[in-house]
């Protein structure tokens, strides 16, 4: 392969590994709680998805979302939290996949949520199809990077903001918010 998909693939991977490692994490320290909680004859803590207080002080979000992220546990973990603070989610598994959706449902999407680097179409290269559909679009690229040269080139042409994965709900509310204006 040419070096610059290989190095696409690689970054890939090693998001992909970062991502799941932290989501692994969690995970094993959930059961892990839980269990102890079993065996001292506690109260088990809940999972997050059984946990109905959230803090009162995130504001409740409308709107439709559009997630195009190629890895699949972000992907359930991000949609979750965002229906969580009240936005209806639909997803994409890469670029492609969003392209198509976006083309499709445009007019019903309040605000895209786009992963930097996927395969098959990169999060910029997606960006610029969906910008062709619809130039007024609102986009918010992430990356389990920090922001490099490459995603500031991209949030230059008319990103609203970037999220870094993983996501924290503090601040995918506060940054969803204020692209779809629940924030002010």
């Amino acid at each position: 392969a040419p070096a610059p998909a290989r190095k696409k693939r690689e970054l890939a991977s090693d998001e992909f590994r970062l991502v799941h490692g932290f989501y692994n994490a969690a995970v094993a320290a959930l059961k892990d709680a839980r269990a102890r909680a079993r065996a001292r004859q506690e109260p088990v803590p809940a999972w997050p998805k059984e946990t109905e207080a959230m803090d009162p002080a995130l504001p409740r979000g409308r709107g439709r979302i559009l997630l195009v992220d190629d890895q699949d546990p972000v992907r359930e973990v991000a949609k979750d939290m965002l229906e969580a603070l009240g936005y209806e989610v639909m997803t994409a598994a890469d670029g492609l996949e969003g392209v198509s959706r976006y083309r499709d449902l445009w007019r019903e999407i309040d605000l895209v949520i786009l992963d930097m680097v996927m395969p098959n179409m990169s999060g910029g290269d997606c960006f610029r199809r969906m910008k062709e559909i619809n130039p007024k679009g609102r986009v918010v690229l992430s990356s389990g990077y920090s922001m490099d040269g490459a995603i500031q080139d991209v949030m230059n042409e008319g990103i609203l903001a970037f999220i870094q994965k993983p996501y924290r709900l503090e601040e995918l509310s506060r940054v969803v918010g204020t692209a779809v204006g629940t924030y002010q």
